[in-house]
C-alpha cells in the first residue's frame, strides 16, 4: 500500500486509507507488552495559493508493532463536499496531503498489573505525500462520486385516518438523513 489511497468505503462515500510509519517510540524497561489504541492528528491538504487545508481527523483502523517500528493504518471518509474541495485544490495538477500527528496511545502493562493506557512519543518517519494526478484520477474513477444523485421530495401528507400518525411518527424516526446534514 502506497501512504494514501483513495478506495471505496460504501455505497455513498469514499475513503482516504493513510499509512503511517513511526520509529523510535519510547520504550520502558518494565513493559511486558504494548498494544497500540489509538493514533490521533490533522489530515490536511496542499491547496493551489501554498496554503494547507485541514480536512480534519482520520478514524484509526489498525496497527502492527515491532521491535523498533508502528506502522499504523488511518481512515478518512470523504463526503461528496470534501471530494469537491479536493477537487478545487487539485486544479489538474498532483495532490500533496500532510498529517500532524499529535500523539499516540497505547495500552501498556507488565503482565502483573492492570494495563494502563499511556501516551507513548515517537517520531512519524514520513508525514507528507504526493498523490499523483494519474493516480488519483484512476482510483476516484473506481469510486463512486458523481455517479449519484441525491433527490429530495417534498413531505407527505398522509389523509387522516386510523393509524396515520403512528406511521408518520415511525417515518420522521427512520429517516436515513436528519436536517443539516
Amino acid at each position: 500500500m502506497k501512504s494514501v489511497k483513495l478506495v471505496q468505503n460504501n455505497s455513498i462515500e469514499p475513503k482516504l486509507e493513510i499509512e503511517l510509519i513511526f520509529k523510535e517510540y519510547e520504550k520502558h524497561e518494565d513493559i511486558g507488552f504494548i498494544d497500540l489504541v489509538d493514533v490521533v492528528g490533522d489530515l490536511l491538504i496542499l491547496t493551489g495559493d501554498g496554503s494547507w487545508y485541514e480536512l480534519g481527523i482520520p478514524n484509526f483502523v489498525r496497527a502492527e508493532l515491532s521491535d523498533s517500528t508502528i506502522i499504523s493504518v488511518l481512515s478518512f471518509r470523504l463526503s461528496p463536499y470534501f471530494l469537491t474541495k479536493i477537487e478545487e485544490f487539485r486544479k489538474k495538477d498532483d495532490l500533496f496531503f500532510r498529517f500532524n500527528h499529535r500523539y499516540v496511545r497505547a495500552l501498556i502493562g507488565d503482565g502483573k498489573q492492570i494495563p494502563r493506557y499511556s501516551s507513548i512519543v515517537c517520531k512519524i518517519m514520513e508525514q507528507a505525500w504526493k498523490y499523483s494526478q494519474s493516480d488519483w484520477i484512476k482510483d476516484l474513477n473506481q469510486t463512486n462520486f458523481g455517479k449519484t444523485d441525491l433527490l429530495e421530495l417534498p413531505k407527505i401528507i398522509l389523509p387522516e385516518f386510523e393509524g396515520t400518525n403512528e406511521i408518520s411518527n415511525f417515518i420522521q424516526k427512520n429517516r436515513f438523513m436528519l436536517p443539516g446534514w
